[in-house]
């Protein structure tokens, strides 16, 4: 765990997690890819004392909510969020589904289950922690529920998946003009902030904040540019992937090529499809 601020701490691994407290409460934010993940999450509440008062997650991907049921306090989320959630239970989280990510995953406990959020927001809930303020907020995005977790008395927000530093986005079910407008709004929320906590990559601190930020939106926007000059021409999907028009993100990422294809056909089709409305 790292220490961000007087009452956050983050835990940085391949998806990032984190903690906010204050006297002696705690807020546990994501739960990573099953329980048997959290036990540095577990174990830092147990060295410093601190009682879970709730989880939130800021987004329902399963590698930030699969391990709710580590937990025992109230889940809060958007209401986006919540109902995502709720609805795969009825789809690829249903029995089936989750025996499958059993046999794929023979360290989580047999007894795993699948916890949704008990409280949701529809677009701002501030929490107070024994007197610290825990603003959550709806910026949608990656996902259309993805939150924020603004601690302001730190200087620190944990940004989800909204951020990933140093590697390809993510963008299953992203809207991506949706990203870019959490993007700016994020560099306005975050404008002095000491540190910002990405879903995935390191900590950004201080001047790194609204530089990382800006790049990730310059990304998009220079994806979208190209998409919408290729769109214009007709460009088929096979013309878009060969095109040299779109950004590189410089990363050792595993897949990355692969990855920064998915990016460019996902930027293509919501391209596409604003000539469908």
């Amino acid at each position: 765990m790292q220490k961000t601020g007087g009452h956050t701490m983050a835990l940085v691994t391949t998806v990032n997690a984190g903690i906010i407290h204050s006297g002696g409460r705690a807020i546990v934010v994501d739960t990573l890819f099953g329980p048997q993940h959290t036990a540095p999450l577990r174990q830092a509440l147990k060295q410093d004392g601190l009682a879970e008062q709730y989880v939130f997650n800021t987004h329902y991907h399963s590698d930030h909510t699969f391990g709710n049921c580590a937990f025992g306090c109230p889940v809060i989320s958007s209401a986006a969020c919540s109902d995502r959630m709720r609805g795969n239970l009825e789809g690829a989280w249903n029995k089936q589904g989750i025996q499958k990510w059993l046999e794929a995953n023979p360290q989580a406990p047999k007894d795993f289950t699948i916890r949704p959020p008990d409280l949701a927001f529809s677009d701002a809930l501030t929490v107070y922690l024994e007197g610290l303020p825990v603003r959550m907020q709806l910026f949608g995005g990656h996902t259309p529920g993805s939150s924020i977790a603004v601690i302001e008395r730190d200087g620190v927000i944990f940004a989800g998946d909204l951020l990933f530093i140093g590697r390809y986005p993510f963008v299953g079910d992203a809207s991506i003009i949706g990203w870019c407008a959490a993007l700016r709004r994020l560099m306005e929320v975050a404008a002095g902030y000491k540190a910002v906590i990405p879903g995935h990559g390191p900590i950004l601190w201080d001047d790194a904040i609204p530089h990382e930020v800006g790049k990730l939106l310059s990304f998009f926007e220079r994806c979208l540019d190209a998409a919408s000059a290729l769109a214009g021409k007709g460009a088929s999907h096979e013309e878009v992937l060969a095109s040299p028009s779109f950004p590189v993100i410089d990363t050792d990422q595993p897949q990355a090529e692969e990855r920064r294809r998915v990016c460019i056909a996902k930027v293509y089709d919501e391209v596409l499809s604003w000539g469908k409305r």
